[in-house]
């Protein structure tokens, strides 16, 4: 964990003033993830006030293709890395995990379309959560900014202002990396 950190200090530095703001403004726990081979690991969060949270770990890796931050990276992903994950195997966490590898990719090419992904109860029953891309100054998606709840809170009706409210966290976190949308689209 600790070189994982070391080598994405920057990024942490830059993006925890808005993980605070995403709490703050969604009333959930926010996560700052990259990718570790074919997992994603939360390398910051910021842990909601709410007396009942989500578990999450620093540290923890989770598999990409069940969380909304791994199915980011998998689909901003520049190598192909989602033929990898379907290689080792798509397993069931919950009966809502994607584990038909065609599913998967079309969800993928949804989230490229949409901007963002969601995860409803695909790793753990109970839980959504929201993620979006942040990029560096090249335009590439380096890691993913997400909040997690419980579905008490954060339920259907919320989703598309809570995925409005990360994607600006998501791209003012990818300006602070340096990335200007004006010139790489």
């Amino acid at each position: 964990l600790g070189g994982i950190v070391t080598n994405n200090l920057e990024i942490h530095k830059e993006v925890s003033p808005l993980l605070f703001k995403l709490v703050h403004d969604t009333g959930e726990t926010a996560h700052l993830s990259v990718l570790d081979g074919l997992d994603t690991i939360y390398i910051h969060k910021e842990e909601c006030s709410h007396p009942v949270r989500i578990l999450t770990h620093l540290g923890r890796k989770n598999p990409t293709y069940c969380t909304s931050s791994g199915k980011v990276l998998l689909a901003f992903d520049e190598n192909n890395l989602v033929e990898e994950v379907i290689k080792a195997g798509l397993h069931a966490y919950t009966s809502k995990s994607i584990t038909d590898p065609d599913k998967l990719r079309k969800e993928l090419e949804l989230i490229r379309k949409r901007g963002y992904a969601i995860s409803t109860e695909e790793l753990t029953v109970g839980t959504r959560s929201v993620s979006a891309p942040i990029r560096d100054y090249t335009g590439k998606v380096v890691s993913a900014i997400n909040v997690v709840g419980p579905l008490q809170r954060m339920m259907d009706y919320k989703v598309p202002d809570i995925a409005k409210k990360v994607m600006n966290a998501g791209e003012e976190a990818s300006e602070r990396m340096g990335y200007d949308k004006r010139f790489l689209g």
